[in-house]
C-alpha cells in the first residue's frame, strides 16, 4: 500500500509539473494590479478547439448537399477526436527520454514519466470532449452521449497505446518522429474522416477496413445517419487494442531488461 500511495504522489506530482510547464509562457500572462493570471494552460488545453470548430462548420455548410451524413453535430466530433488523438500521439512522442540519464536511475523513473505524460493530455481531452458536449448542448443540438462516449473511449485508448508503444520502441529518434508525423498526416486521410467509406471504391474499401480508426468513425456516422452500412465491427477494434496492449507490455519488459543492463 506505502508503495502504491509513493507511485501515485510521484505520477500526480509529475502532471503537476507538466500543466506547470504550460503556464511558463510568460506571453499567456496578465499583470495588472498586482493581480497575475496565466492563461498558458487554458490555452493549450482549449486552442484546438478553434481549428475543430471551424473545419467542423466549413465541412458541414460545404457538404450540406448530402444531409444525414454531414451533420455539424457529426464533424464536431469526429475532428475532435482525430485532433484528440494526433495530439496524445505527437505529445508523447515529443517528450525526450535520455537513456544515459535513466541507466543511473530506477527505471520506474522513465514509466512514471511517460505514465505522467499520458495523464496529462488524456485530462487535456477530456476537458475538450466535456467542454463541447456543452456547447453543443447549449445550442440545443440533440447527441448521442452514449454513442460519444465510447467512441472518446476508443480513440483515446489507440492513441494511448500506439504512441506509448513507438515511444517505448525507438526512444528519441527524431527521424521516426518525423516520420511518425507524416504517417499521422496520411492517416487522415486514410480514416474516413471527411467522407464516409460507403462511397469509396471497391479494392480501397477492403484496405481501410484494417485501419480500427475507420470503424471507430463509421460507428459514430452510423449512429447520427442513421444509415447502417455494415462495415462497423467494434470487436476488432477491441481485439485491435488487446494485441497493442499485449504488445506494449512486451516492449516494457524488453526495454526494463535493457536499461538494467546499462546500470
Amino acid at each position: 500500500m506505502h508503495t502504491l500511495t509513493k507511485t501515485s504522489n510521484r505520477i500526480l506530482s509529475l502532471i503537476l509539473l507538466n500543466f506547470s510547464s504550460m503556464s511558463s509562457n510568460g506571453n499567456m500572462a496578465i499583470s495588472y494590479r498586482g493581480i497575475y493570471i496565466n492563461f498558458g494552460i487554458i490555452w493549450n488545453t482549449f486552442s484546438p478547439l478553434i481549428i475543430v470548430y471551424a473545419i467542423s462548420y466549413i465541412f458541414s455548410i460545404g457538404l450540406r448537399g448530402a444531409r444525414g451524413l454531414f451533420d455539424i453535430e457529426y464533424f464536431v466530433f469526429i475532428f475532435l477526436f482525430w485532433i484528440n488523438l494526433s495530439t496524445l500521439v505527437q505529445t508523447l512522442l515529443a517528450r525526450e527520454i535520455n537513456n544515459n540519464f535513466f541507466k543511473f536511475k530506477s527505471y520506474g523513473n522513465i514509466l512514471f514519466i511517460s505514465i505522467a505524460h499520458i495523464f496529462t493530455s488524456l485530462l487535456q481531452a477530456l476537458a475538450r470532449f466535456l467542454f463541447t458536449i456543452l456547447l453543443i448542448y447549449f445550442f440545443g443540438i440533440e447527441i448521442k452521449l452514449m454513442t460519444l462516449a465510447i467512441g472518446f473511449f476508443l480513440i483515446c485508448a489507440f492513441a494511448v497505446l500506439f504512441s506509448y508503444l513507438l515511444k517505448f520502441l525507438f526512444v528519441d529518434s527524431q527521424v521516426f518522429i518525423n516520420f511518425t508525423n507524416f504517417f499521422m498526416q496520411a492517416l487522415f486521410f486514410a480514416s474516413n474522416i471527411i467522407f464516409p467509406i460507403t462511397i469509396m471504391p471497391e479494392p480501397l474499401k477492403s484496405y481501410l477496413l484494417f485501419n480500427p480508426i475507420v470503424h471507430i468513425n463509421e460507428f459514430l456516422r452510423e449512429s447520427y445517419s442513421g444509415i447502417y452500412g455494415g462495415f462497423v465491427d467494434l470487436n476488432y477494434v477491441g481485439l485491435f487494442l488487446l494485441f497493442l496492449f499485449v504488445t506494449c507490455i512486451f516492449v516494457t519488459l524488453m526495454r526494463l531488461e535493457l536499461i538494467y543492463k546499462m546500470k
